[in-house]
């Protein structure tokens, strides 16, 4: 059964702390992305999608991008269970790492410009594409999610915020 979840006030107001206080990855990565700079597609900083908050999201081609740091490489299961989750409801995610950010912003652009036109446009009036469908709830029809193995709220950026 699929019904309409709502992200809990805890995640959207982290997510609006998040916008104020990105990691030096995001922040340039949002300065590419923002304004609509990649071929008139317009992104969304720090996105609320129920449990979770995307690093960038394009509505209009459902896709998330995520800008990850040395954090991520010890919680795979979370970050492919995340992933799964959104592929569910037709989002797909492009990852990215803080290094490629810092060191190649242009090849990230360029990458993040492949994937856009890759994806089949919505149909018109914003409906779901076929094959999309509201989003599951996260927990799933009886199954658990795989536990946090960090439990800390990070970008996941240990540079620290810029």
């Amino acid at each position: 059964m699929n019904r309409k979840i709502r992200s809990p006030r805890y995640i959207i107001e982290l997510s609006r702390e998040m916008r104020i206080n990105p990691t030096r990855s995001e922040a340039i990565l949002w300065n590419e992305l923002k304004g609509k700079k990649v071929d008139g597609f317009k992104f969304r900083n720090q996105h609320p999608i129920h449990r979770y908050i995307l690093d960038f999201f394009c509505y209009e081609k459902q896709l998330a991008i995520e800008v990850d740091g040395d954090i991520h490489k010890n919680r795979t299961d979370y970050d492919e269970y995340r992933d799964e989750y959104l592929k569910s409801a037709g989002i797909e995610t492009l990852r990215i790492t803080n290094e490629d950010v810092i060191n190649n912003i242009d090849v990230v652009v360029e990458k993040i410009r492949v994937k856009l036109h890759s994806i089949a446009p919505r149909p018109p009036g914003g409906g779901r594409a076929p094959g999309r469908q509201s989003l599951p709830h996260p927990e799933g029809a009886g199954g658990q999610r795989p536990p946090l193995q960090n439990t800390e709220f990070s970008h996941g950026d240990t540079e620290g915020a810029v």
